[in-house]
């Protein structure tokens, strides 16, 4: 007689515990819907960064005047733009901030920060570009990778 309800308290137990798995089951496929949906907004962000460092390569390789230093005491500058779709929607933007830090001798480098943004989403690009014309083990020589990135990394 001591045994009456236990096939109800089984039964419970059972539907509490499928309970539980359910809702764990439930909560992780949401979670990688999410994640998923974010992939082409994380990938707009890299390739607007990309584009952040390709306009400013192609300013400073264009414009001898770029960027327009207020002072030799300024060291950053920086600008943003937006992008937007065909239909006029802005789709995301970058920050494009340029540091002459290491501009003079013995470096000559420019180091160039782009910060590409869609939605949510953000990707930082770091570059060192070369500024030098000539050659620093031989300056009689010019300088082959002059306007070239010396190296660009993700991060902040």
């Amino acid at each position: 007689m001591k045994h009456r309800g236990f096939a109800l308290i089984a039964a419970l137990l059972m539907c509490v515990i499928l309970l539980v798995l359910g809702v764990g089951l439930l909560s992780k496929v949401s979670f990688q819907y999410a994640a998923h949906r974010m992939i082409p907004q994380l990938a707009l962000a890299r390739s607007l960064a990309q584009s952040g460092l390709a306009d400013a390569l192609l300013k400073l390789d264009r414009d001898g005047a770029f960027p327009p230093f207020t002072s030799q005491d300024q060291k950053v500058f920086s600008y943003s733009e937006s992008v937007t779709d065909s239909r006029g929607l802005t789709r995301g933007g970058y920050q494009v901030e340029i540091d002459r830090t290491l501009a003079d001798l013995p470096w000559k480098v420019l180091l160039v920060r782009s910060r590409g943004q869609a939605g949510n989403s953000l990707c930082v690009l770091r570059g060192e570009l070369d500024i030098a014309t000539k050659l620093r083990s031989n300056t009689a020589l010019p300088n082959p990778n002059a306007m070239r990135w010396i190296q660009i990394c993700e991060g902040p």
